[in-house]
C-alpha cells in the first residue's frame, strides 16, 4: 500500500520552474570578435512573457537565438552591442547620446530554462542581416 501512495505522490509533483542566466565576455579582435561564455547560473523562478522586451533589430545590435539540438529556434533576444554602449549626457538645454567603442565588454541573457534549449547562437546585425559570431552549447 505504501508503494502505491508514493507513486501517486510522484505523479502529482509539479516540475520546478527555473530561470537560466548565461554570462558572456566579448573581446574585440580581428577579423571577428572573440566571445566566451563565462558562467551559467540556474535559479528557481519563472519569467512572465512580458518580462523581456527585445530591442528592434538595428545595425550593430546583437541577435541571439536559443535553439534545440535540431537547430529549431525556441527563443530570440535582441540586445545592444556590448562593445559599443550608448551613453547619455545631460545639459541644461538638451540631452545628447554618445556611442563608445570598447575593447572588452560583458553581457548576459536570461530565459525560462527548458530541457530542449541546448545552445545559443550569437549574431551581429550587419546591413540588416544577422551574421553569425559565435555558437555555444549550454
Amino acid at each position: 500500500m505504501a508503494d502505491s501512495v508514493d507513486a501517486v505522490a510522484v505523479k502529482n509533483e509539479i516540475p520546478e520552474k527555473e530561470i537560466c542566466f548565461l554570462y558572456f565576455e566579448i573581446t574585440k579582435q580581428s577579423p571577428t570578435d572573440r566571445i566566451e561564455m563565462t558562467q551559467k547560473q540556474v535559479v528557481k523562478g519563472f519569467l512572465k512573457e512580458n518580462t523581456i522586451v527585445n530591442l528592434p533589430k538595428k545595425e550593430g545590435r546583437f541577435y541571439l537565438e536559443l535553439t534545440d539540438d535540431g537547430g529549431h529556434v525556441r527563443e530570440v533576444r535582441v540586445i545592444e552591442n556590448p562593445l559599443r554602449p550608448v551613453l547619455e549626457s545631460y545639459d541644461i538645454e538638451e540631452t545628447t547620446t554618445h556611442e563608445l567603442e570598447l575593447e572588452k565588454g560583458y553581457f548576459n541573457i536570461r530565459f525560462n530554462d527548458h530541457p530542449e534549449i541546448t545552445q545559443v547562437k550569437i549574431y551581429i546585425i550587419h546591413q540588416g542581416i544577422p551574421m553569425l559570431l559565435h555558437t555555444q552549447k549550454i
